[in-house]
């Protein structure tokens, strides 16, 4: 696998249905998922762990940070955060993958200094399914 650009992998509000738009002024997205586990470890296991195959709470969680550029889609962003409302949100990574779920934003945060640019930042926690998916690969171009 070839090394990828950070500057592909975005974070945008709305749907992939519905054309999504990238946060405005975005310079950093990083993204963690956990997975709880199901253990189901016997006295016949023999001593060895036994853990539930697609069993227990997945969760993501998103953060980025950047500019503050005054855009729609970031002004949107921040009332979201103020009403405590659940919104589609997209991340599309460097090889043309998408994943797509609902998520509440936990953390906002803005600054700025006296003598530099307005900055600010988010996480967003998932709710309900993850939809991932991969980019169809075209034979004829690899």
């Amino acid at each position: 696998m070839t090394a990828q650009a950070g500057i592909h992998f975005l974070l945008k509000l709305g749907s992939k249905a519905a054309q999504p738009r990238t946060l405005a002024g975005l310079r950093a997205t990083q993204m963690r998922l956990d997975n709880d586990l199901i253990d189901t470890t016997h006295k016949d296991s023999l001593g060895s762990r036994t853990l539930l195959a697609e069993a227990g709470t997945q969760k993501l969680t998103v953060t980025a940070s950047g500019l503050f550029t005054n855009q729609a889609v970031e002004e949107e962003t921040r009332l979201i955060a103020f009403q405590k409302r659940i919104e589609t949100y997209c991340l599309f990574f460097p090889n043309g993958d998408v994943l797509e779920s609902a998520f509440y934003i936990s953390h906002y945060e803005r600054s700025g200094d006296y003598n530099g640019e307005e900055t600010y930042s988010l996480t967003l926690e998932s709710s309900g399914p993850l939809n991932y998916a991969k980019q169809q690969k075209n034979d004829d171009h690899e």
